[in-house]
């Protein structure tokens, strides 16, 4: 957890800016007291200021030059308030927010500062929280966030359906990981659950485990391959013996191809593209 300081002078109208941001951030209220600031910095490390300076002294001004010179490079300032009393601060790559504005236009100026702060994600209670103050703030965030779900769906839909069959649990995560960017990914683990998966719906194409208890690949493939409506459903053997008898009767049953487990994340994707665009 980080905090976000918030400055101001004392029984100043604007620290009601710092409230409404509380429930969203780690928030910590100040006046304009150089020893307590220097206290605060040292003890709670903020990644950013956030100064109201209309009605500050040139006193209270010089304070705030000094405690920028204090603290880390990294941290952000973003100092708010009339443009003559922001002339009057002098704090070299501050952002500068003039009155007058709104408190939608001020989070959305903040929040679109997000991407150049260190840390700043230490300072937010939750990004659920975020995501709520910016529907509340901008009333176009949620239909942007409905069109943007809407792209990912269809995206989901157009990907290819991958079903992989095998009884090892490690294998089977490892396969979902590699593969779940570029297609729909189904796990069983025997050929039987394999068998009855493909009666519900029909993937694009099987990654069949060679060797399982039971119901080995072999036998499997058959099963599948015995019904006219799943013959064309092109299947790879998967193996993790690199044994040449067993390739070569492993190829004597026809699949569509058939790889080491070891080839690792590309060759396995490499395949399954090569195997798609055959059919």
């Amino acid at each position: 957890m980080r905090d976000i300081f918030f400055l101001s002078s004392k029984n100043n109208e604007e620290n009601s800016i710092c409230k409404q941001l509380e429930p969203y951030f780690y928030m910590k209220e100040f006046n304009y007291d150089y020893d307590t600031l220097i206290d605060a910095c040292k003890e709670f490390k903020p990644i950013m200021f956030l100064c109201y300076v209309s009605k500050t002294s040139d006193e209270e001004k010089s304070i705030l030059c000094e405690i920028e010179k204090k603290c880390p490079s990294q941290t952000k300032f973003l100092v708010f308030g009339q443009q003559e009393d922001l002339n009057g601060v002098s704090i070299d790559g501050a952002a500068t927010l003039a009155t007058p504005f709104t408190f939608a236009e001020f989070v959305t100026y903040l929040l679109n500062m997000r991407k150049d702060i260190p840390f700043f994600q230490d300072a937010v209670k939750s990004e659920e929280k975020i995501i709520e103050l910016r529907r509340k703030v901008d009333p176009d965030a949620r239909k942007a966030e409905r069109a943007e779900e809407e792209l990912l769906r269809e995206a989901e839909k157009n990907k290819p359906h991958i079903l992989v069959i095998d009884d090892d649990i490690i294998m089977l995560r490892t396969l979902m990981n590699w593969l779940k960017e570029k297609y729909k990914v189904s796990v069983v683990k025997s050929g039987s659950q394999g068998i009855q998966f493909i009666q519900k719906e029909i993937p694009a194409l099987i990654l069949l485990d060679y060797e399982m208890p039971y119901m080995d690949g072999p036998e499997t493939m058959k099963n599948i391959r015995d019904e006219e409506r799943f013959k064309n459903i092109p299947i790879i053997f998967l193996t993790g013996v690199n044994d040449s008898e067993m390739i070569k009767k492993a190829l004597s049953y026809e699949p569509d191809g058939y790889l080491l487990k070891s080839s690792g994340k590309d060759a396995l994707i490499m395949k399954i593209d090569e195997v798609l665009g055959k059919k």
